[in-house]
């Protein structure tokens, strides 16, 4: 039978305990080390000594292996084995959209600021153009690529939150717009409006572990395959979800999402650029955006004993947590299962008894690939902590 390995604590009480044997063997008291006595004392701090050393060697352990190290330790295995490091926070990237009366020649040139304003939780913030954009005579509408200045998650604003052009332009009449379907200034970034996206604060331990765990360690020598093209998508700042679909019409489809699982146009092109060093000669690689759909689930956890006797908030949250962990790590993001919801939930807590799903009421299966090559975009099923509701019930009673 397997032994447990024992805890610093464990090593702790077993080490205090030979310390008092070696001083007193027999026990008979002629040694003081009742607490408070100065020979006590000695024992402790002995004591917290091993303590620290066995947690160091445990920390120097873990460092070791790729699946538990953390931090520093991370890193170096990164660089050493994958030769890849962790990725910096990223800008966000969107386009704003102007229109004028104006009609004379123009241009708005690169640098140009344009403004989110700070309302309720919402911080000020600027973005920049990115290039000039030049409008003609006549020209009425232009996009204009732009970045956000502050680097994360925090740049992922809602489109229509640029709201002010902050810089002066040599044609005053300018103004931000929302363009409808078919306005011809879509072009630009594919008939559709553009999304802010792509800020993303520096890569954490699981984020930099999941994107490792999707490579070989030869991937750089194996290019064209499955796992090169992830590795060149996710190579692209911003960039936090990608899938690879092959519709069997001699193409490959790459869909590519930030933290939000949203797509720029600007995170478009890079990941295309980027692409170009991974994908296979001949072989076209197009790049989409998921369809984020947010999943409502309501569970019900009965535990083997009356709630009351249970934090039930922690609880709750636990396997409000266990839900998300589900959606997150999806192996293919366009399908779900209802008894694997049920399943993750049972980690909320050792004495979850029975659990019932109420919502969703039937699984989500993925379409074959080939229904991919007409279809634009993937379905990206994902749940939040606003759309996950789990009650904890008194022990189930059929």
């Amino acid at each position: 039978m397997a032994q447990t390995i024992p805890s610093s604590n464990d090593l702790a009480v077993m080490f205090e305990a030979a310390l008092r044997l070696g001083i007193d063997p027999a026990g008979t008291g002629a040694v003081n080390l009742r607490a408070g006595s100065d020979n006590a004392v000695l024992v402790s701090m002995a004591t917290q000594l091993g303590n620290r050393v066995f947690g160091y060697v445990a920390d120097r352990v873990r460092a070791r292996s790729f699946a538990s190290s953390t931090g520093d330790d991370l890193d170096e295995f990164v660089e050493d084995i994958f030769a890849d490091k962790r990725k910096d926070p990223s800008q966000s990237t969107s386009t704003v959209y102007l229109r004028r009366t104006g009609t004379a020649a123009t241009t708005i040139n690169k640098g140009t600021h344009f403004g989110v304003r700070a309302q309720g939780t919402q911080r000020a913030l600027q973005f920049e153009a990115t290039a000039d954009t030049p409008a003609g005579n006549g020209v009425l509408t232009v996009a204009v690529p732009v970045k956000c200045l502050t680097l994360g998650t925090v740049g992922n604003v809602a489109q229509t939150a640029i709201q002010d052009i902050l810089d002066p332009l040599d044609d005053p009449t300018w103004q931000i717009y929302t363009p409808t379907l078919g306005d011809p200034v879509l072009a630009a970034t594919n008939g559709q409006v553009d999304v802010v996206a792509g800020g993303m604060d520096r890569e954490n331990d699981d984020q930099l572990k999941a994107r490792m765990n999707q490579r070989s360690l030869d991937t750089d020598r194996q290019r064209g395959t499955k796992a090169a093209l992830l590795t060149g998508a996710m190579k692209v700042p911003g960039v936090l979800f990608a899938t690879p679909v092959e519709p069997g019409d001699g193409t490959v489809i790459m869909y590519v999402g930030d933290p939000s699982y949203q797509l720029s146009a600007a995170m478009a092109a890079a990941v295309s650029a980027e692409i170009e060093n991974w994908r296979a000669f001949g072989i076209p690689v197009f790049v989409r955006a998921y369809a984020a759909q947010l999943v409502q689930v309501n569970l019900r956890l009965f535990m083997a004993r009356p709630a009351l006797n249970y934090a039930k908030a922690l609880v709750a949250a636990a396997g409000q947590k266990a839900v998300i962990n589900y959606f997150t790590n999806l192996p293919r993001p366009d399908e779900y299962y209802v008894d694997a919801i049920v399943a993750a939930s049972f980690s909320a807590h050792a004495e979850v008894q029975h659990a019932i799903l109420d919502t969703p009421a039937t699984s989500v299966v993925r379409p074959p690939d080939s229904g991919y090559g007409t279809v634009l975009s993937l379905n990206r099923y994902y749940a939040t902590t606003g759309s996950v509701n789990v009650q904890i019930l008194d022990p189930f009673h059929s």
